[in-house]
């Protein structure tokens, strides 16, 4: 029994993993999902990206920022990450910046050799504990904020999203 009580949580993380549903709402600040009118400021973070550098939100300020969660192995983000490499290379000063979240556990090790064979060249930071729980716990991926120059967000995507999907939301924050 005991020992059923342990795998049954690890079990429900591994079925939730990857996800390919929609879901339009937004983490509330008290850890609730509410709709995109009760959103939330973004959670600032400094974390260091694929050049170690940091990358901080706040330095983003006034510019729409798609920031998605994700990792290596999963196969909606495989092919969504194209898109947001696409974004990245069209809007490079106009008001959208990517930022990709590597969730991958084996880190760097995993995801540099990824980023190259890809060709993908957006911003991409390792995450862990603390900016998953910043962003309200992340329970399936791909999961991708659209951030607003304000630094609110405007939108939640969970699941794999067309790129007009993406630049929809952006340009609806765009002021």
């Amino acid at each position: 029994m005991n020992k059923l009580i342990l795998i049954l949580p690890l079990m429900l993380i591994l079925f939730v993993g990857c996800n390919d549903t929609a879901d339009e709402n937004v983490v509330a600040e008290n850890g609730t999902v509410a709709q995109v009118s009760d959103a939330k400021m973004a959670a600032d973070f400094d974390l260091i990206d694929i050049n170690g550098e940091h990358v901080k939100l706040s330095d983003y300020k006034g510019k729409v920022v798609i920031l998605d969660f994700w990792a290596t192995w999963c196969p909606p983000c495989k092919k969504a990450l194209p898109h947001l490499q696409e974004i990245s290379s069209e809007y490079p000063g106009n008001g959208i910046k990517v930022i990709g979240v590597s969730v991958d556990r084996d880190g760097w090790d995993v995801v540099r050799p990824f980023m190259a064979e890809k060709n993908f060249d957006f911003t991409v930071v390792l995450g862990g504990e603390e900016i998953v729980k910043a962003y309200g716990g992340i329970n399936s991926i791909p999961t991708t904020f659209i951030i607003g120059p304000d630094g609110v967000i405007g939108e939640k995507f969970v699941g794999y999203k067309d790129k007009s999907e993406y630049l929809d939301a952006a340009n609806k924050l765009m002021h």
